[in-house]
């Protein structure tokens, strides 16, 4: 995956784009914040951000140790959590924010209670962010949508 992303900058500037690379350390709030200071120097600020870095290590709740569980919340949870602050500071007007998700927050599939529940905590932070230019995308999440707007019909239709 490192390998390629100099050849996908490469072809982006090839086709009169502008491109740079970059890696951080999501759970490290600085490395978060020195990550947005290149992106201010190359392009003078950031319109989007995606939200994709994540791992998921499978095993049984059981079979699960802390130094799993930790991983799974720095990088999952407190990665998204230091990308979302460090976006709503810097992010230019009109900008937008991606968090992705998983269908396993839904599915309750038995090796998946670790990854699934930083993923549903994403969700979380993604419904209480205070930019409405974020947006999360997931099958559990279009899920939860259709349920919501049921149950605002539904607690319409009872009050008429």
């Amino acid at each position: 995956m490192r390998a390629e992303r100099p050849r996908l900058a490469g072809k982006i500037e090839q086709a009169d784009g502008r491109a740079i690379t970059a890696q951080a350390d999501v759970s490290n709030s600085s490395a978060v914040s020195r990550m947005f200071d290149m992106a201010d120097l190359a392009f003078g600020g950031v319109e989007v951000l995606v939200n994709n870095a994540g791992i998921v290590r499978l095993a049984r709740l059981t079979d699960s140790d802390d130094a799993r569980f930790d991983s799974h919340v720095a990088i999952n949870l407190k990665g998204t959590f230091n990308t979302l602050r460090e976006a709503s500071r810097r992010l230019r007007n009109g900008g937008r924010i991606v968090n992705l998700s998983s269908s396993q927050v839904g599915l309750f599939h038995p090796t998946y209670g670790v990854y699934a529940a930083t993923k549903a905590a994403v969700e979380a932070m993604t419904q209480c962010s205070p930019k409405n230019s974020v947006a999360a995308t997931s099958p559990s999440m279009r899920s939860l949508r259709d349920r919501r707007q049921r149950s605002c019909s539904s607690m319409a239709s009872r009050k008429r």
